[in-house]
C-alpha cells in the first residue's frame, strides 16, 4: 500500500473464547487512494495464559 494509506472503519465486538468466558476482538479496515481495502483482525485472550516472570 502507498503512503497515502488511511483508516476506513474500526469495529470491536465481544467473542467467546475457548474456555466460554468473553473476550476482545477488534479488526480495522484500511484503504488507499486508489479504493484497494486490506482488513486486520485480532482477538485478545481473556489471561488465561501467564509466564513465571
Amino acid at each position: 500500500m502507498s503512503a497515502a494509506t488511511r483508516i476506513r472503519a474500526i469495529h470491536a465486538r465481544r467473542i467467546w473464547d475457548s474456555r466460554g468466558r468473553p473476550t476482545l476482538e477488534a479488526e480495522v479496515v484500511l484503504a488507499d487512494a486508489a479504493g484497494v481495502a486490506v482488513t486486520g483482525r485480532a482477538s485478545v485472550p481473556a489471561g488465561a495464559s501467564r509466564g513465571t516472570r
